[in-house]
């Protein structure tokens, strides 16, 4: 016998520091939220929160890592800057990723905001209309 068959929502109960989600986009909208009890949410694929998921964590107190950060890791490997050699990909990766996230840690507004605004303010530089709405699913 596998055990007890419950609701699919019930793989995010319990306590816990950190959890990673990232199954689908989406797969923390806000009725997962209400019933998470984190730390700290760290998205493992693009787009794995919703913006009223973000909402009610940060109500609840939860940091929500943005996941444009948490995932960006590959981007260097795709468009090396100092070298192509995975070592130095690697600490370019570590280096700039820890940078941007130390930025928008303490932010008031939460780290995926002030990462989302980070954004926005570097987009600026070079267009002159910003896309409609943050970085986040439906």
């Amino acid at each position: 016998q596998l055990g007890d068959v419950a609701e699919p929502w019930k793989v995010f109960a319990g306590e816990v520091d950190v959890l990673f989600a990232g199954s689908k986009t989406g797969v923390v909208d806000h009725t997962v939220a209400e019933k998470l009890s984190i730390g700290t949410l760290v998205p493992a694929t693009p787009l794995a929160f919703t913006a009223k998921a973000l909402a009610v964590l940060r109500r609840a107190g939860t940091t929500v890592v943005p996941d444009f950060l948490a995932t960006a890791g590959p981007i260097f490997a795709m468009w090396p800057g100092t070298g192509d050699d995975p070592a130095t990909i690697e600490a370019d990766a570590v280096s700039s990723i820890t940078a941007a996230l130390h930025e928008v840690a303490d932010h008031p507004d939460g780290p995926t905001l002030a990462a989302c605004y980070r954004a926005e303010a570097f987009l600026s530089t070079w267009q002159d209309e910003l896309p409609f709405g943050r970085p986040m699913a439906p």
